[in-house]
């Protein structure tokens, strides 16, 4: 079934992604679509046919890709730092704080996009602040729950994901 990923950012602007649903209920979803270009975020290379296996809840502030290269191997944990997700049968949304926290296979963090929160967002300082502190305090549970529900899900799946548009 597939899902828009609906992303709103400080700044005022819309992005929206078509994926692949695997789960979608009222309080969280989980969505996934594999990388058609090469990439990189902070000095994690993620080649062509990456699987990100996407973790939404309404009641974090906070969503999870889990990064799985075609071998099968985690490559990171990329922690988008959010306000508000609204999650329905037809698309997940959610605002985009602009911080990000990515943590390796190792488990070691690192807060990303600091310096991208716009001047005029900075009522929303506070909020984000928090979340950071929410992800740095808790993201070894998390990725461990992540890990294990990826693995569970999805590392013997004979059918990649379609790519993500």
């Amino acid at each position: 079934m597939q899902v828009l990923e609906i992303k709103r950012t400080l700044g005022g602007a819309t992005k929206t992604y078509a994926c692949r649903a695997a789960e979608v209920a009222a309080d969280h979803a989980v969505l996934l679509y594999t990388l058609e270009r090469p990439g990189a975020v902070g000095g994690v290379a993620l080649p062509r046919g990456t699987l990100t296996v996407a973790y939404y809840w309404i009641d974090r502030p906070y969503n999870v890709y889990h990064w799985i290269d075609p071998d099968g191997r985690t490559l990171a944990y990329y922690f988008n730092l959010s306000g508000a997700t609204r999650i329905d049968r037809e698309r997940v949304e959610w605002d985009d704080l602009e911080v990000d926290v990515l943590v390796t296979p190792d488990a070691r963090a690192q807060v990303l996009d600091e310096d991208r929160v716009p001047a005029a967002a900075a009522g929303r300082l506070p909020e984000i602040a928090a979340a950071r502190a929410r992800v740095l305090r808790d993201y070894e549970d998390v990725i461990r729950g992540v890990e294990a529900a990826s693995r569970a899900r999805f590392a013997d799946s004979a059918a990649p994901p379609p790519p993500r548009s």
